[in-house]
């Protein structure tokens, strides 16, 4: 049997590439750098701007929706996806009620 083996000729095999760093923030989800780039801009930068009241409440709605996909998108486990959509959705209520009502919005130093 060894004989055999002896003078089978050798296959030589491929050694794998030299693994190359892979970023520890977004080596793997790729995707995530678009969302988090819309995030920033959702947060830091249209807040800045003067909006009309359909203008913030369609960024407040955006901003919901987006927040809500997200879940869906990265936690695998039904608990904290419907906690994040109960707080996403009671907030935007919030939110929808101060532009609605402005006598139950919140208080003038709380507001950016």
């Amino acid at each position: 049997m060894s004989r055999i083996l002896k003078q089978l000729p050798r296959q030589s095999v491929p050694q794998p590439r030299s693994a190359v760093p892979v970023s520890i923030f977004f080596g793997r989800d790729c995707g995530m750098v678009p969302f988090l780039g819309f995030l920033v801009l959702m947060i830091i930068v249209l807040p800045t701007i003067t909006l009309s009241r359909a203008g913030r409440l369609a960024l407040a709605l955006v901003f919901a929706l987006t927040l809500i996909f997200g879940a869906f998108a990265t936690i695998r486990h039904r608990i904290p996806i419907y906690l994040v959509i109960g707080l996403t959705v009671s907030a935007a209520g919030v939110d929808l009620l101060g532009e609605i009502a402005p006598s139950h919005s919140l208080p003038v130093w709380f507001r950016p």
